[in-house]
């Protein structure tokens, strides 16, 4: 069709005629190049969902680095911010740490049970099942904790005597920690330190908090306000053009704030403009 407008363009005398026939071979070159790119950025996301799955299957679900389900769903994110099927992963993968937690805490394995739930809400905070899994084996390891101090008083052993004190300085070290890293972690969050230095930061703090009582409000609501700060940083340098540091603030952000609707539109944003700076570079 192009070569028989060439040819009409050839024998045309009509100025008009061949400015339109101009603009419209234009319009259809870069009609073709939108839809290279799109029909790259769809394959790419087949590609990657294809390596998430057989992660999945594996079990590779956070690890190693770069060649596990979680950062795969997230790739696909990055791609396309609303992917369903890729949220959806990143769910399974906080249920698959969740139904471990269950398995370890009805084994009596609560600081493992813990960790689990830990993993579970760094991967997806605000996966459905979360909440009523962590009261269940906060309540397990309660009943259990009150069926060992009656076996003590009843038996009056000397050795599960000492062993209920040393679980009770556990609990009030644990608490003790919790209060102190909660303050230490407010005070970073408020001076800026949202993951430097090293140690020393608001994202650590919390995550410590959150090893040590997975079900933590305030560590969980301080999570997301790191995340929310990271978008706010992104949309920032998007205003200002600098589409290259407002990606990396929405990496950050990423782990934190997965499904959320401002980080999503921000994230958005940022694509299409990245995409719109591609095409007047083309």
């Amino acid at each position: 069709w192009l070569n028989r407008s060439s040819q009409i363009a050839f024998y045309a005398n009509d100025p008009a005629l061949i400015q339109r026939q101009q603009k419209l071979r234009a319009d259809i070159f870069q009609y073709q190049q939108q839809q290279f790119r799109q029909d790259e950025k769809e394959q790419r996301i087949v590609s990657l969902l294809r390596a998430a799955n057989k992660a999945l299957a594996e079990s590779r679900l956070i690890a190693p680095a770069k060649d596990n389900a979680y950062d795969k769903f997230q790739a696909i994110l990055t791609l396309d911010p609303e992917s369903r099927v890729a949220m959806a992963g990143i769910t399974s993968i906080a249920g698959n740490f969740l139904d471990q937690a269950q398995r370890e805490a009805a084994g009596k394995n609560y600081d493992r049970a813990r960790e689990l739930l830990a993993e579970a809400v760094q991967v997806d905070s605000q996966h459905p099942s979360f909440e009523q899994i962590s009261q269940q084996i906060s309540q397990l390891e309660e009943q259990d904790r009150k069926q060992a101090m009656l076996l003590a008083q009843q038996e009056r052993n000397e050795a599960e005597a000492k062993l209920l004190k040393e679980r009770q300085q556990a609990e009030q070290q644990r608490l003790a920690s919790i209060k102190t890293l909660l303050a230490d972690a407010d005070s970073a969050l408020k001076a800026g330190r949202l993951q430097e230095p090293a140690g020393n930061n608001a994202l650590e703090k919390y995550r410590k908090v959150l090893s040590l009582a997975p079900a933590n409000g305030v560590a969980l609501a301080g999570l997301q306000s790191v995340g929310e700060q990271y978008v706010a940083l992104a949309e920032a340098a998007l205003a200002k053009g600098r589409l290259s540091e407002a990606e990396k603030q929405l990496q950050s952000a990423q782990k934190l704030l997965p499904n959320s609707a401002n980080f999503l539109s921000v994230r958005k944003a940022v694509i299409d403009a990245t995409e719109e700076l591609a095409r007047n570079e083309d």
